[in-house]
């Protein structure tokens, strides 16, 4: 049935059954159909029902879920063995949406079965005191609503009210309390031992960084006077010098005047093998040129070319037509008119 035509039934007592699209079901007996129906669903809507799983199936599920009405009875009595005898099959079910096992049992027993008291204790003055539910608690303190049991002075971060679902875990949750604030005011009145720590730990950290420092870095020799020192590659006034770097990736060279390594690593070899052709490179080539007349030149180096033949008297003039005269030969170009190479040795 639905809900317009559940509502249109006589009154008789009866045991019924609510049916939701989520599988959840409820039973209930009542001698007028029609005004518990209304009741079950204004409840609901005005979240003042007393079964908060089945409130949020009506919620959800508005107008959606079936009425039925399981069997009809002459008395009220009989409704009321017959839905805790039905009650009894499906009580273990998941599902089921019933609260308690029907009028026949014992409010004790309904008691035992469902509710879980909470105890509550003020970690302070050690009064302790027992309340069936956490919302009875709350409208006690004055509160309204879904918000959580008041923690006492201070707000979330300094509780004082200790809770437990038995006595023994309330005494246990205050005595946490009562140490958690002591060791807040031994912080208070004596926080040396935190300072100490904390200069430990940047010590240790200041170490940290300083080895990370000395791994980047080089370490510089001196040939002469066998002086060793730090090269700080973070400092660029204190870096390596061009010769060093040198050094660092050719190796160390007869005219070296410094053997430079990596933090750890071991110091450059000495490579007399490339002595020679380091100092041919600094000898002058000798080249020689065509002038576009036809005549023919030859000349010791670029120097003496721009000295002897284009009359460099000036050494600013004389290094300006080297210049030309060096540019002309990599581009095989004309210098003055003159086509130069180097000549072949």
């Amino acid at each position: 049935m639905t809900y317009e035509e559940i509502i249109e039934q006589e009154p008789q007592p009866i045991v019924y059954s609510i049916d939701f699209p989520n599988g959840m079901f409820y039973v209930g007996r009542t001698v007028d159909v029609s005004r518990r129906a209304k009741r079950h669903f204004h409840e609901s809507m005005r979240s003042a029902h007393s079964n908060t799983a089945m409130e949020r199936c009506f919620k959800k599920y508005k107008f959606q879920e079936t009425w039925g009405v399981i069997k009809t009875f002459a008395t009220a009595k009989e409704a009321v063995d017959f839905e805790a005898m039905y009650i009894e099959e499906f009580w273990d079910d998941p599902l089921f949406l019933n609260q308690k096992r029907g009028d026949k049992f014992t409010a004790l027993e309904n008691e035992r079965r469902h509710r879980k008291p909470a105890y509550y204790m003020n970690a302070y003055t050690k009064m302790m005191w027992r309340s069936d539910k956490r919302a009875e608690l709350r409208h006690q303190m004055g509160q309204s609503g879904y918000a959580p049991v008041p923690s006492g002075i201070g707000g979330k971060c300094h509780r004082v009210l200790a809770y437990g679902s038995t006595p023994e875990e309330c005494e246990a949750d205050a005595e946490r309390i009562l140490r958690r604030d002591f060791v807040q005011i031994c912080n208070k009145i004596d926080p040396p031992w935190k300072e100490k720590a904390n200069q430990k730990l940047n010590a240790k950290r200041k170490e940290e960084r300083r080895i990370a420092k000395l791994k980047k870095s080089y370490v510089v020799k001196d040939l002469k006077t066998g002086r060793v020192s730090i090269a700080k590659w973070w400092c660029s006034k204190k870096g390596l010098t061009p010769g060093q770097k040198r050094v660092l990736n050719e190796g160390v060279r007869p005219w070296s005047l410094h053997n430079v390594r990596r933090y750890g690593e071991p110091w450059a070899e000495f490579v007399p093998e490339k002595t020679q052709s380091w100092a041919n490179h600094n000898k002058p080539k000798p080249i020689v040129g065509v002038h576009k007349s036809g005549k023919i030149g030859e000349w010791a180096s670029v120097g003496a070319f721009a000295r002897e033949e284009l009359n460099a008297k000036t050494r600013s003039r004389k290094k300006c037509l080297r210049a030309q005269a060096i540019i002309s030969i990599e581009r095989n170009g004309t210098c003055h008119g003159w086509e130069l190479k180097y000549k072949k040795q």
